[in-house]
């Protein structure tokens, strides 16, 4: 379970609460402008924020950046990726770089993940 309470990022996110409970989906929608990005970034912490992020109730702010690592995975908004790979090998990097999983189980993970996410037809697009 994820909670944010009081969210804010300077003038760019005024204060936000919300929960997101584990499986769930979560749209985040608005104009150009509006903070979708910093909100994103700042759950990441990936930015400097007022407030509290609690993740499976520990609270982020009093977290490592190499154990924020195994909490989250993060793809920045761009035009066109620094380097050309393919969505398999996107969603390979979600899984922990502490884990010592075979090349088959990552395989697995991957598939499994693509199908969660319905881009299983996608896997060897760049």
């Amino acid at each position: 379970m994820m909670h944010v309470n009081s969210l804010s990022v300077g003038s760019r996110l005024l204060p936000l609460s919300f929960d997101a409970k584990p499986g769930e989906v979560i749209h985040v929608i608005g104009p150009n402008g509006s903070g979708k990005s910093t909100l994103l970034s700042a759950v990441a912490g990936l930015l400097d924020c007022q407030g509290d992020i609690e993740l499976d109730g520990v609270n982020l702010n009093h977290v490592s950046i190499a154990q924020l690592a195994d909490y989250r995975a993060f793809l920045i908004q761009s035009d066109r990726p620094a380097f050309n790979l393919e969505v398999a090998h996107y969603l390979a990097l979600s899984i922990p770089a502490n884990s010592a999983n075979s090349a088959q189980e990552i395989e697995q993970v991957v598939v499994e993940l693509a199908e969660t996410l319905a881009v299983k037809d996608k896997l060897h697009r760049s």
